[in-house]
């Protein structure tokens, strides 16, 4: 039955981890694994119906192979949503994932820098304001945002490679990422980690709740960006102010002048409205 199959499923990927996963980790395997049976072999999927994989589909499994079909489906839409199948989805799928191998690949291989701590420090910042949100997300059961995640740490990893960072900083924080797409690509997720020699892979990410996150802030001149800022998320109008006039680029623009109002939008954008006669 699909039943079967599906408890089959989460056992055999199960049987993987050395220690007890918590509730979260079954729930998700459960829920995901559950989707991939009810939406193989139909093109849309409905919470009521439930459904074989019918044999002749299953050269999608064998091309593509389950993890790919599992990230289309949980990054389709949110879990009370039904999903509409896509053999153009999935192929996207399969391309993000030889991504993330691809780019485990250069991590593993990569050569040794000298490091920078401002760099090193805002790299580790960057990554465990990613683990926070993932986790987070995954707990709220909303996978679709978590695969968000996923695409936007990946971006960064990539860019970062040659950065003045350590390969030690660089492929621990790689690990924690890796480590939380084990509920979502569990094949690609276990073969990347013993790739990058992980020694605990079955230990979830730490959780820090108490970090500052970065963002970046538009600084506008009669609502025309002059600088794009980087600031501690949540931060108020008064430190911002203290940031533009003593770094920012836009600074010139304001140095002498008479400030008639200020627009500002937290984490997003602030706006100082000047005479254009002056």
């Amino acid at each position: 039955s699909s039943f079967k199959i599906l408890i089959d499923l989460v056992i055999a990927t199960l049987s993987r981890c050395s220690k007890k996963p918590d509730g979260i980790l079954i729930s998700l395997l459960v829920f995901h694994m559950g989707l991939f049976i009810l939406t193989v072999g139909q093109l849309s999927f409905c919470s009521h119906c439930i459904s074989q994989p019918k044999a002749e589909d299953s050269w999608i499994i064998e091309k593509y192979g389950a993890d790919a079909i599992r990230w289309f489906i949980l990054s389709d839409s949110p879990p009370e949503k039904d999903i509409q199948w896509s053999d153009v989805g999935v192929v996207s799928a399969n391309k993000f994932l030889q991504k993330i191998w691809n780019l485990n690949y250069l991590v593993a291989n990569r050569k040794d820098r000298s490091k920078d701590k401002k760099s090193e420090e805002k790299f580790i910042l960057t990554t465990k304001s990613f683990i926070n949100k993932i986790d987070n997300s995954i707990k709220n059961f909303r996978f679709n945002v978590s695969i968000a995640n996923f695409y936007e740490i990946y971006k960064y990893i990539k860019d970062n490679l040659d950065d003045d960072i350590s390969n030690k900083t660089f492929k621990d924080n790689v690990i924690e990422i890796m480590k939380l797409m084990i509920p979502f690509t569990p094949h690609l997720a276990y073969e990347s980690l013993e790739l990058l020699n992980c020694k605990n892979i079955n230990e979830w990410p730490k959780i820090e709740k108490n970090i500052t996150e970065e963002i970046k802030l538009a600084v506008q001149i009669n609502g025309k960006t002059r600088d794009i800022i980087n600031i501690k998320k949540n931060m108020n109008e008064k430190e911002i102010n203290k940031i533009i006039l003593d770094r920012s680029k836009a600074s010139k623009y304001l140095n002498n002048k008479k400030i008639n109002k200020v627009i500002f939008v937290q984490n997003k954008i602030i706006n100082y409205i000047i005479p254009t006669n002056e």
